[in-house]
């Protein structure tokens, strides 16, 4: 993508060493530019055809994994597991198939589908479903961004943050979420 997370993440732990890979030049060439000076390392890499052994505590992959075929989907998960040390973490995120696929996702998942891809190179440690379906959802999204306007009034702002999260973020029943998070680590 574009670099915000690990952009973020630099912000939060000034001292932590960060890498950012994506399959895109052209998203590595924006997160470059969008991060320039912030001691970032930004690469174009497939994980996929050539995966490199590197030693990272960590990997995050936010809505990444939809966008990968079914039938690369083993190999590229075998990248990631190549890219952390012994033990490393995976923090990863995908929409949940309560919701129709969105264009250039091959696919959307559920815990039990997700559990077993990522149990070949991965102990799965948590699972949770999260962001409520709700048509109020969409109706805030309306209020944030529409044609007329993009509010960025820091104090509505944060009401409806609030608002989202205490009522639409947190889903105990996975039939009602539309996204996964998942922890697991490197076997």
């Amino acid at each position: 993508g574009d670099g915000r997370l690990t952009h973020e993440l630099k912000k939060a732990h000034p001292t932590m060493k960060l890498a950012g890979i994506d399959y895109s030049e052209r998203s590595i060439s924006l997160a470059k530019a969008l991060n320039h000076g912030n001691n970032i390392s930004f690469s174009a890499l497939d994980l996929i055809d050539n995966p490199i052994s590197a030693e990272f505590d960590a990997a995050i992959l936010m809505e990444v994994y939809e966008h990968i075929e079914p039938s690369k989907a083993s190999e590229f998960l075998k990248g990631v597991s190549a890219q952390l040390c012994k033990g490393g973490v995976l923090h990863l995120t995908v929409p949940h198939e309560n919701i129709p696929c969105a264009k250039h996702h091959f696919r959307h998942f559920s815990s039990e589908l997700l559990t077993a891809e990522l149990s070949e190179y991965f102990d799965v440690i948590e699972v949770k479903p999260f962001e409520r379906k709700s048509k109020k959802r969409r109706w805030l999204q309306r209020i944030l961004c529409n044609r007329l306007f993009v509010l960025n009034n820091a104090k509505l702002l944060n009401m409806v943050y609030e608002y989202y999260m205490r009522n639409l973020f947190h889903v105990e029943d996975e039939s009602k979420c539309q996204r996964l998070y998942v922890m697991a680590k490197r076997k």
